[in-house]
Formats: C-alpha cells, sequence, structure tokens
C-alpha cells in the first residue's frame, strides 16, 4: 500500500470536494448545485494527498475552513509530516496545496506562479472597500518603485525618516520624567504611520490628522472585513458585501482619501513639469507617476497609497511590535545595542552604509523575525498554468500554493525556542552574504526568496532600524506588571496582542539624533 495512502486520520486522494449546505432555500440551492457542477466538470484535481484533521471536512468546505481558521498549524504540519510529501487542504479562500520547505529552491523563480495574485486572492480585493489591494498585481508598478526608485534613493529617504521619527517621538511622547504606561501597538502605528506618509506622499500629509486616521483605521477594518467575507460561502459574497459595516466604512475611507490625494497628485505634477521637483527631491507620488507612464497605465494614486498602508504600515508595525517586546524581554541586551547604535552614528552619521553596519541590531531584527512570524507559511503563489514539479505533483491552473518555513528547525537553529540575538551575527562568519536582515533563502524566508522576494524589504529594514534607534537612545522600557501578552493567531497569520501595555521613560541620549 502506497504509506501516503496508509495514513488513516482524513486523509484522501480525491479531487476537491464540494458539498451542498444541508439547508438552503430552493433558488439558493439550485444556484448551489449549478455552482458546484459547473466547477466540478473543470477537472480541478491534484495528485497531492487530501488532509483534513476530520473525515468531515474532507466533504464539508466549511467545516474545513473552521478546522483553518482554529487549527491551521496542527492541520498543516501535522499533515506534512504524515504525508512526508505535498498535501491539498481547504482554506477559507479555495483549495491549497502546500509543500515541504525541500522545494524552495525549485519554484523560487518560476514565472508560471505569481504571488500578487495570491494577494489578491487572499484579500478579497475584488469587493468594493477592498480594492486597492488590487494595485499590487497592475503592471508591476508598485514593484518596480519600491525596488528601483525607493532602494536607489534610500540616502535621502533615510534624512526624511530620521527627522520625521524624532518629530513623531517627540509628538507622542515628548519628556516622560517618571515611568508612564502606554499601548504598545497604536503608539507604533502612528509613528510608522507618520514615518512612511513622509516618503510616500511628502510632507503635506506626514502629519495630517486625517490621512493618518485613515491610515490607522483602514487595515484594522479591512481586516475585519476580509475574515468576514472567508467566512461566507463564495456565492453569498457579492450580495453580503452590501451589509458588512466594515466594507461601508473601508468604502468610505477610500473616498476620503481621493479627496485628500488627489489635489495634491495634481499639483506635485504640476510642479514636476515644471521643473520644480528634482530627482533629489522627488517622492513615492512622482515615481509612481514616471512608472505608469512608462507602461501606458492609469493609476489610482489613493489606492496606491492605500495599498502601500496595507503591505508598509500594518507589516513594519507588527515587526517593530514584536520586536520591542524581545527586546524589553531580554533587557541585557538592550546597553549593547546602544554602544552600537552610538559608535556607529558618532563616527558615519545617517547613511545607509551606517544603518547595515549596525550588525548586532541587524542580527536581533532577523532573530526576532525567526521568532515572531506573521505567517507560518510564505512564498504563496498563485499557479497561472498548470505546473508539474520535479516529484510529480502537480499544482492545477488557479490554485494556491505555499512553502513551509524552516524557524523552527532544531537542526538548523539550536535552542530554536530560545531567542538568541546574536544568532545570525556568528551565522555570518560562515557566510556573510547569507544572514543579512534583508536577504531571502530557504533557511529564512522571512521576506520571500527568489523572483517575488519582497521589494521593499530595504527600506522596511531601514525604517525599522531608525525608528528603534530613536526608541532606544531616547527611552527606556519596560512591561507593565501584566508582562508580555501571548501572540494571537488566526489561521496561519499571527499578530501582536493590541492589547500589550509598556512602561516608558526618558533618559538622556548619548548623542544628539537631530544634529547627525
Amino acid at each position: 500500500m502506497d504509506p501516503k495512502q496508509s495514513v488513516t486520520e482524513s486523509i484522501s486522494h480525491l479531487p476537491y470536494p464540494f458539498s451542498l449546505p444541508s439547508i438552503v432555500t430552493a433558488a439558493l440551492g439550485c444556484s448551489l448545485g449549478l455552482f458546484y457542477f459547473f466547477f466540478s466538470s473543470r477537472g480541478l484535481t491534484t495528485n497531492a494527498t487530501w488532509y483534513a484533521l476530520t473525515e468531515d471536512a474532507l466533504s464539508n468546505p466549511s467545516k474545513a475552513r473552521e478546522q483553518w481558521i482554529a487549527n491551521a498549524q496542527e492541520l498543516l504540519y501535522g499533515g506534512l509530516k504524515k504525508v512526508k510529501g505535498a498535501i491539498a487542504v481547504i482554506s477559507p479562500i479555495g483549495p491549497t496545496i502546500f509543500l515541504p520547505n525541500s522545494f524552495a529552491s525549485e519554484i523560487r523563480n518560476m514565472k508560471e506562479l505569481s504571488f500578487g495574485r495570491t494577494i489578491v486572492k487572499n484579500s478579497m480585493s475584488h469587493y468594493g472597500g477592498l480594492t486597492p489591494t488590487l494595485a499590487i498585481d497592475y503592471h508591476d508598478v508598485i514593484q518596480e518603485v519600491l525596488r528601483l526608485d525607493l532602494t536607489r534613493s534610500v540616502d535621502s529617504v533615510t534624512e526624511f525618516m530620521n527627522d520625521e521619527a524624532g518629530a513623531a517621538l517627540l509628538e507622542r511622547l515628548g519628556d516622560i520624567p517618571d515611568w508612564d504606561t502606554i499601548d504598545l501597538k497604536p503608539f507604533l502605528y502612528r509613528l510608522i504611520a507618520r514615518i512612511s506618509s513622509r516618503v510616500f506622499l511628502g510632507p503635506e500629509l506626514s502629519n495630517n490628522a486625517e490621512w493618518l486616521d485613515i491610515a490607522l483605521s483602514y487595515v484594522t477594518q479591512a481586516g475585519m472585513a476580509m475574515r468576514k467575507l472567508r467566512g461566507l460561502h463564495p456565492l453569498l459574497r457579492p450580495l453580503a458585501q452590501w451589509w458588512l459595516p466594515e466594507l461601508r466604512i473601508c468604502r468610505q475611507q477610500v473616498a476620503k482619501s481621493r479627496k485628500l490625494i488627489n489635489p495634491l497628485v495634481q499639483d506635485r505634477l504640476r510642479r514636476k513639469a515644471d521643473g520644480q521637483i528634482t530627482e533629489k527631491t522627488a517622492d513615492m507620488l512622482s515615481w509612481l507617476d514616471d512608472k505608469a507612464k512608462a507602461k501606458g497605465v492609469k493609476i489610482d494614486f489613493a489606492e496606491f497609497q492605500l495599498l502601500l498602508v496595507v503591505v508598509a504600515v500594518h507589516t513594519t508595525t507588527e515587526t517593530i511590535s514584536m520586536l520591542m517586546a524581545d527586546l524589553i524581554e531580554n533587557k541585557e541586551l538592550i546597553p549593547r545595542l546602544r554602544e552600537e547604535m552610538v559608535s556607529t552614528l558618532a563616527t558615519s552619521g545617517w547613511k545607509k552604509t551606517s544603518l547595515a553596519s549596525m550588525t548586532l541590531l541587524d542580527s536581533a531584527m532577523k532573530e526576532s523575525q525567526r521568532m515572531n512570524p506573521m505567517t507560518d507559511f510564505i512564498m504563496q503563489r498563485t499557479a497561472l498554468t498548470n505546473i508539474t514539479l520535479s516529484d510529480g505533483t502537480i499544482i492545477p491552473k488557479d490554485w494556491r500554493m505555499a512553502v513551509e518555513h524552516r524557524f523552527r528547525d532544531p537542526t538548523l537553529y539550536p535552542n530554536a525556542d530560545k531567542f538568541e540575538p546574536d544568532r545570525f551575527l556568528k551565522l555570518r562568519d560562515t557566510d556573510r552574504s547569507k544572514w543579512n536582515y534583508v536577504t531571502g533563502s530557504p533557511e529564512h524566508l522571512g521576506f520571500g526568496y527568489g523572483r517575488h522576494v519582497c521589494p521593499g524589504r530595504f527600506f522596511a529594514c531601514n525604517e525599522i532600524k531608525i525608528a528603534v534607534i530613536h526608541m532606544l537612545l531616547k527611552y527606556d522600557w519596560k512591561f507593565t506588571d501584566e508582562g508580555r501578552l501571548p501572540k494571537r493567531c488566526s489561521g496561519t497569520d499571527w499578530a501582536s496582542d493590541p492589547r500589550q501595555r509598556v512602561m516608558v521613560k526618558s533618559r538622556q541620549a548619548e548623542i544628539d539624533l537631530g544634529s547627525l
């Protein structure tokens, strides 16, 4: 007997299973029947092993989605361990194939796979209010801006971010002579939204209260709307979208964003045409305009900015939330980090090379990313055509595929469950190019790997370092009596607890960060 078939805990080699809800109205029942007949006739099959935690979930998509949300780790890691190969599961957004990490190198540069298409599917982007995410799969405009323009301008962008970080911290915290308590995540959201907006939109909106409020709330409302839509049957979503209050708020926020951003865009493009904006003073709006014109397409600037809020502000805030919690929990590391920061900045000032030379900070960031991934499975891709991998696994067109990471693999990372800030500093001695924070590899897929590695990772890396430098040199930090709260999990996604509170107090910085 095939060893895969011998696994008895709800494993089957059947095509993607569909079943009708037991109680529906006659009209809806007829529609569902036609729906399933249509999709079943398309031959959506794979030879990967279908896996679920219970027998009934293999034939009941609703039950399968419940298992995903409540027990994704047990479902996916358990399935890969039992099957010893690719598994197929029913996720809230459709059939998904999960591959062992050993496939990372094989699929990393496959043109037949699309990361942007995956994000669009995951985000329910075709529903009103969520359409900004469609921009990630729009002629690679945003990818080229992030990979080329933003990366080339890191030195000037670093100056912007440093100024905004200092101003934002002063505004949000000011002088705190005695210990005071703050909500960590809301504080970081506003800090990162302001720093990022200085680069993405320029000085006009970086401290605009209305725009910052939109930037802060849009991700939350969109996230709740996505989760509710995923919990519904696909045939119900087009109708339900008009009754979801979160989607109504998202639609309103998109409209408000256009009112704020479109006049700014018109003024910026006019000044650009008059020669008032040079390469040195250009920002994201100018870069987006350049790339759109080069490709002969029109773009919605407001939707592109909201996309940047989702992919930049949200992820960076989560990353710093986890990192600060790790640093507070390992407080003996903070004096070492401060020493490295002061020594480097005193010698070289604010430059990308200065930030890159802070190797202990870089190592601590990569270790925190290893310990606190925002998703259990990364390198998610959607197949643009039917694909057959080297072991014969078939990935049908329009199916999602993901690769497991090795973040907790004890054969690769000794004491894998322990935060060791200099872990990657030591690994650099064996391969200097492989273990930087921004470097992707099969061993560390924090930013992905290969063709679709995160194009904004250099910007994100420097933004995180600048924010943390200001926070550590200007303030002391510690937990409240309730300590560190556990992370929250939904499906394969992890997030820091928004209720996390910390205590903060001003300190005399060893160096004047504003004068460098």
